[in-house]
């Protein structure tokens, strides 16, 4: 058990997890104008699809024999490859697209229960906040933009496909693209978007410099 100022740390499935204490922040903070029980809900259905995605990075990178940790901080969440490995252009696709990939299942599943069942209001909205958060985010987070999934999926079947890396075309597709989505955050005041994009504009800039392979970074920001 880590102090409390580091977080706490515990197991699922074997696959070791930190929890930081800033992990409660944002999502407390969104949530902090809704009824009590709402709330709640809202703080828990948000934590919970955090984790069920750097899950799905942590099995697919056990899926191919490799070790990995989940660390849950302020902004998110960062699954981590075992040490000094190199993963191949096919694991690190997989286990990029894994993270999204998971949670599409729950928001799949929510939209139908949301679209085709009788639920009191209160189910209802908390269904329609699933969908948001497993299908919204899992969307938003394949964009091509680095040093997210999508920009992460993007690099590596580019190198599948041709045959070989293509940083400069992959950093320029995130600057754009990264740009694009900071001024839409932008205009529609969205805080955690333009954080996305913003990260785009650096990452992809730092990409397209880069004539080397990418270092195996840690999946699912």
């Amino acid at each position: 058990m880590a102090s409390a100022f580091q977080g706490f740390r515990f197991k699922l499935g074997g696959i070791p997890v930190l929890v930081r204490p800033g992990f409660f922040m944002l999502p407390a903070i969104g949530a902090s104008n809704l009824p009590p029980t709402q709330a709640a809900l809202a703080v828990a259905i948000v934590l919970g699809s955090i984790l069920l995605h750097e899950l799905g990075h942590a099995i697919a990178m056990r899926g191919f024999g490799r070790t990995a940790s989940i660390e849950l901080h302020m902004m998110g969440g960062l699954t981590f490859w075992q040490q000094d490995v190199r993963p191949s252009v096919s694991e690190r696709l997989i286990v990029s697209l894994a993270g999204p990939g998971i949670q599409l299942v729950p928001g799949v599943v929510a939209f139908a229960a949301w679209r085709y069942g009788a639920f009191s209001p209160e189910t209802q909205w908390a269904l329609r906040l699933l969908v948001f958060v497993n299908i919204g985010w899992a969307l938003v987070n394949l964009l091509p933009v680095l040093p997210w999934d999508g920009g992460n999926s993007f690099d590596a079947l580019l190198e599948l496909l041709t045959g070989r890396p293509r940083p400069r075309l992959v950093g320029w597709v995130s600057l754009v693209i990264g740009a694009l989505v900071v001024a839409f955050a932008l205009w529609e005041r969205w805080m955690m978007l333009g954080y996305l994009g913003g990260m785009g504009i650096l990452y992809g800039f730092r990409r397209q410099r880069s004539a080397s392979l990418p270092e195996p970074l840690p999946e699912g920001r």
